[in-house]
This record gives structure tokens, sequence and C-alpha cells, in this order.
């Protein structure tokens, strides 16, 4: 069986579409997998409503995810959506334009779903020693969750990299001030979420989505799709952000190899790792190219998959 999962993101809308692995150390094989920088979420911290503009580029692209999964004769789709929906006072028109143009209508995920599919992407395809921290940072929020071979505690946070850009970094290349400002939010969401989680005791921490594979290819030299299973240092993160935050953001895409659209988010998504990092005493983290989409692909391809649109 062939399923697709899409995930429409504060900052990006992105697609896979995969079948059971027959063997190997991932569960899934990946035939396909697209990232679109669509911004769905510019403004929602602010106004609280999704931009006709943003809605018109994000069902654009899934317009194009559709094309494809419909040439891939997928047989299960599930289009999911996070922070920015969920915030947003007029999500319904977003659900509806959606489904109209691809058939298919969104299911908004609530911050423990996310965090739920985010542990069962990462954890599958991943060796890593538990216990297990995982860390998932978006564009309008961050979700944390611990378990070994099944989740335990998940908390999500109103703490993403476009939201924290929107908030606190108005300019170009922002001043210090405005960068202790997004330090102190930091400090105080990751202090929160870490009360949430209880626990004590050092844990493997594993870091999926945009910021932390972004910084992964950065540092490695690597491109995308080659840094998943690499350890990523506390010491580079730290560089990384002293390197690239004192440049503009017109300027980041040319000095260093970042992926279109996120030149503006890097730097605030790298001081939400930074920060919990810093939090939990840890000296760096595995980084999983495996995440949500994985997850609701797993859960697609299981015998009582619900909710999901059936193709013949």
């Amino acid at each position: 069986m062939r399923v697709a999962a899409v995930d429409c993101g504060t900052n990006s809308t992105r697609l896979l579409v995969a079948q059971a692995a027959d063997d190997g150390p991932r569960p899934l094989r990946t035939l396909a997998r697209r990232e679109r920088v669509t911004r769905l979420g510019h403004g929602v911290n602010a106004v609280g409503r999704l931009s006709e503009t943003a809605i018109d580029r994000t069902v654009q692209v899934l317009d194009d995810y559709a094309r494809l999964w419909r040439d891939q004769h997928v047989e299960r789709v599930r289009i999911t959506a996070t922070s920015a929906v969920r915030d947003a006072a007029n999500a319904s028109s977003f659900l509806d334009r959606v489904e109209e143009q691809t058939g298919t209508r969104p299911r908004i995920l609530s911050g423990e779903d996310e965090a739920a599919a985010s542990f069962l992407g990462s954890t599958s395809a991943l060796a890593a020693e538990p216990p297990l921290l995982v860390l998932d940072i978006g564009g309008g929020s961050t979700e944390l969750m611990t378990g070994a071979d099944t989740i335990e505690t998940s908390t999500s946070r109103q703490l993403g990299s476009v939201r924290l850009l929107e908030q606190h970094l108005h300019d170009d290349p922002p001043g210090p001030e405005q960068y202790a400002a997004v330090r102190a939010t930091v400090v105080s969401e990751v202090s929160e979420a870490a009360a949430e989680l209880g626990g004590g005791g050092r844990r493997t921490l594993i870091g999926v989505a945009g910021t932390i594979t972004t910084l992964a290819m950065l540092h490695h030299g690597r491109p995308a799709g080659d840094v998943h299973g690499r350890w990523l240092d506390r010491t580079a993160v730290l560089q990384l952000i002293e390197d690239m935050a004192w440049v503009p953001a017109t300027r980041r895409g040319t000095v260093w190899s970042i992926p279109e659209g996120r030149e503006d988010v890097i730097v605030a998504g790298a001081l939400i790792l930074a920060g919990v990092l810093e939090h939990f005493d840890l000296s760096g983290l595995i980084v999983s190219e495996a995440d949500l989409l994985d997850g609701v692909a797993l859960g697609l391809l299981s015998p009582d998959a619900r909710g999901a649109t059936r193709r013949s």
C-alpha cells in the first residue's frame, strides 16, 4: 500500500509518499518527499487569522502535491494542520479550500497529537539509547516528548521560529536587545516545558524538523537527506548562532546554503535548540530526518487507520 502524509505547518508545507519497507533499519520506504515554504502562519500570532494570501500560497502547493500523489497511485491520504491553523479564527475557511481543491479535508492536530506523531516517526527510524527526549521545533509551536519504546510524557509550547521572529526580531539584522528578548522567552517556555515533563536524569536528545536538519546540513556540509542519524554538537549550534545572528537575512542565503524561506527564521529556531540543550545540560543531539510526516504515514499503514481519504 502507498500512502501520502501532508503537514501544513506554520512555515512550510510538506509531503511524504511512502510504503512499508521490506527490510532495512527504517520502517518506511520513501517514494517522494517534498517541502515548500508557504509561511501559512504569517501574521497569525498578531491578528489571530490566516491571511488570504497565505491560504492561496498553501492551497496552490497542496494542489501540486495532489497531482503527485495521484501519479504515485496512493491509496490513503492524510493532510494535517498544526499550530497556525489551530490558532486561527478562520481555520474552517482554510479547511474548506483545501478539501475543495484536493478532495481531502485536513485534520487539525492538537499539540499532543503532533507530539505523538513526531515521537513515533523519529524513534521508529533511529536506534538511540533510552531514555529519550524528542524535540520538534516548528514555526508556531515546539513539542518536547519523553519515552523509550513508546511516548510517556509530552508538552507543546507556543514557541516557534516564525512566532519568535514576529514577536521580537523586527530589524534585519536584529540588535542585541531583540535577541535578548528571544532568549528570555525561550528560557521561560523551556523551563515550563521541563516542569510539565517531570522526571530527571540525563536523556538522549533526538531533534527533528527544518531548523535542526538545516543546522546539521550547515555544520556537516551535507545536503538534505544526508544528515539523518548524525550528531550535532552543542558547541557547533552556538557557533552557528554567533556566525549568522549579525548577518542580514537577505544575505544569509548567499553566505550559507540555507534553504530558501528559512533565512529569516533560522537563528530564532537555533536559539530554541540552544535553550533546550542548555536547560537539560546536554552536549548535543542526534538528528532525525524522520519526523511527524513519518509518524502520520505509519498510522496510515496500520490496518485500522481511521479518518484517511481512500483512493481507488
